[in-house]
């Protein structure tokens, strides 16, 4: 398992990271082509760029001057609370993709309180007439 098959091993990095990767196949420890030790390349846009892009080309209809993300934040805010709920997954996706979740906890076996460690006892069913193994 250490070893990539042999048709990857052959082939240019670029080449062993497109699709015709195997799934399933652990990386090798130490140099492995497929891992990008390069890091994210120079240039790369992310969402928050693109949105401050598209935001700039944004006019209000009533003045003409350009919005920025805070009118654009206010101009939602107030939609919601006249009662559209439209703007409100806009919004949350908004907030999640700029500033990134927020942590979610999720408990649905104890309510909160510690679950309490209980041994076991192994029985090996070959070794029924000798009686249990310890754990």
């Amino acid at each position: 398992m250490d070893e990539l098959p042999k048709e990857l091993q052959e082939k240019p990095v670029e080449a062993v990271k497109s699709a015709e990767v195997v799934r399933g196949v652990p990386f090798k420890k130490g140099e492995d082509p497929r891992r990008n030790t390069a890091g994210k390349p120079t240039g790369t846009r992310d969402f928050y760029t693109d949105f401050k892009e598209a935001v700039k080309q944004l006019k209000d209809k009533t003045t003409g001057e350009p919005l920025d993300e805070t009118k654009i934040i206010l101009i939602g805010l107030q939609k919601m609370i006249k009662g559209d709920a439209r703007f409100e997954g806009l919004y949350k996706d908004l907030m999640d993709r700029v500033y990134g979740k927020p942590k979610q906890q999720t408990d649905i076996t104890s309510g909160g309180e510690k679950l309490m460690v209980m041994p076991i006892e192994l029985i090996n069913k070959n070794d029924d007439e000798q009686g249990p193994t310890p754990a």
